[in-house]
């Protein structure tokens, strides 16, 4: 992939941006994600390739920060970068109606996408507050994959129309020398700004004020510590999870007994328990089994109350209510799946220095641009939480605190969000200049101060997992 170093370095900013804009959202207590600002952004400026990779880095980064399970909709994160930057190449930013018309589009096209992977990956929830709009239509009568491509019908066309309009606003404000800076920052053209209403003359009403405390883990999840765990090269913890992700799609979640009735079977549970029992071992069971039940208790109850709720027929009634014992057993055979992989995915994250990670992947052939953007976009995401909380403090500090309602809170999002992004774009020639300084560009073969970590264990470990990947690979695809 040919990008400009100005690209390589806005690229992290704008993956720190999506995790401070839905950390901005959350303050706001908008029923929206706003976690796709910095990939318009960068598809904006830079193209469809640069724009489906931000997306792509995102739906990475922000999971190894907060929730593993977005890690699945990698593709429809690259998907939306991609279709933005070829609908700005194609002038829809010039003005605030053909914006908002794109939003329109790539929030149809990413709510088209996402819709069978919730479905078939995850029941149709996700563990967040959509998940009572996919209840709502399980009520009317819709199926998993219906209920999930209406919920995102409902919300992800809002969503994406807004943060085109804001990166439409934020992008006529720039200095034309700084758009142009960019690869595709003359195709934009002339661009005519806009306002949304009641952000003139001080016509945004005074809400109540809060302290700013913006979601998110700033240090990320690794937890230093001196045991054999934290010993054993990247590498090998990396074909754990692919051995244990292997084995929650091929391990019986549910069994069937002699009456006819259906049981969580046991292999599932032993497995958690091992990793369990693993991360005991190297001294991190207790934040294991916190962060795992953390992410995945909301995903698993929800699944299981949504379809067992609405999933099939009923096998109890109370009242209104209906009740589907075989649907919640499927769906929590599915739940206890997702969590083997949230708790392996944890595991790796809590055991391995960011650094280090990328350093043994970059070793075995990862690019080193790449290698660059994820660590880059793990060290910024603190740095922009901090910068975003900052913004608010001072903006409510000059009385424009937040607005009453949901549209008066949407109101104040281009003032609040706006120095955000102006910042971000005006330190890339900085970030930029420093990384060609520094050799960035150069095609030449890499050398290492250090070598990676290992002990005498990993040789052995590594080929055992290669032998349990290669034995449930059949098993899944014979």
């Amino acid at each position: 992939m040919r990008l400009d170093t100005r690209t390589w370095a806005l690229i992290p900013l704008a993956v720190a941006i999506n995790v401070a804009a839905g950390s901005i959202a959350s303050y706001f207590r908008l029923p929206l994600y706003l976690d796709s600002l910095g990939t318009i952004l960068v598809a904006s400026l830079a193209g469809p390739a640069a724009g489906a990779l931000t997306g792509a880095v995102s739906n990475t980064v922000i999971p190894a920060l907060s929730n593993p399970v977005w890690l699945a909709f990698v593709p429809v994160a690259a998907a939306v970068g991609a279709l933005a930057g070829w609908l700005a190449r194609r002038g829809f930013l010039g003005s605030p109606l053909t914006a908002g018309m794109a939003g329109l589009l790539v929030g149809v096209v990413a709510a088209t996408l996402s819709a069978p992977l919730s479905a078939w990956l995850f029941g149709g929830t996700t563990g967040g507050g959509t998940d009572m709009v996919v209840a709502v239509f399980r009520a009317m009568g819709l199926n998993r994959l219906e209920a999930s491509l209406a919920q995102g019908l409902v919300t992800d066309p809002l969503d994406k129309m807004l943060s085109f309009l804001m990166i439409q606003s934020i992008l006529a404000a720039l200095p034309h020398r700084l758009r142009s800076a960019f690869p595709q920052g003359e195709m934009l053209g002339k661009m005519r700004s806009f306002s949304l209403p009641g952000l003139r003359g001080g016509q945004l009403e005074h809400g109540e004020r809060r302290a700013v405390v913006l979601a998110g883990s700033p240090a990320g999840l690794y937890r230093p510590q001196d045991g054999v765990l934290h010993r054993l090269a990247p590498w090998t913890k990396i074909l754990l999870v692919a051995a244990c992700a292997l084995a929650a799609l091929t391990l019986p979640a549910v069994v069937a007994t002699p009456d006819g009735s259906r049981l969580p079977a046991p292999a599932l549970p032993l497995l958690a328990t091992a990793l369990l029992g693993l991360a005991l071992v190297g001294g991190i069971g207790l934040e294991l089994g916190r962060t795992a039940a953390a992410l995945a208790l909301p995903l698993v109850l929800s699944m299981v109350a949504v379809n067992g709720l609405f999933g099939g027929a009923a096998s109890a009634a109370w009242g209104p209510f209906r009740w589907s014992t075989p649907a919640a057993l499927e769906a929590l055979g599915l739940g206890l799946r997702v969590f083997v992989i949230l708790e392996a995915v944890v595991l790796l994250l809590l055991s391995t220095r960011p650094d280090l990670l990328m350093g043994d992947l970059e070793r075995r052939g990862l690019p080193h641009r790449l290698a660059y953007v994820l660590l880059a976009s793990l060290n910024l995401v603190p740095t922009m939480l901090r910068r975003a909380g900052e913004i608010l403090e001072a903006q409510t500090s000059r009385g424009m605190p937040l607005g009453h309602g949901i549209l008066g809170r949407a109101r104040a999002l281009v003032p609040m969000s706006g120095p955000l992004l102006l910042g971000a774009v005006s330190e890339v020639e900085e970030r930029a200049l420093a990384l060609e300084a520094r050799g960035f560009g150069a095609e030449k073969t890499r050398t290492w101060w250090s070598d990676p970590p290992r002990t005498n264990l990993d040789p052995a470990l590594q080929a055992a997992l290669i032998l349990i990947l290669l034995f449930l690979g059949g098993r899944l695809f014979l």
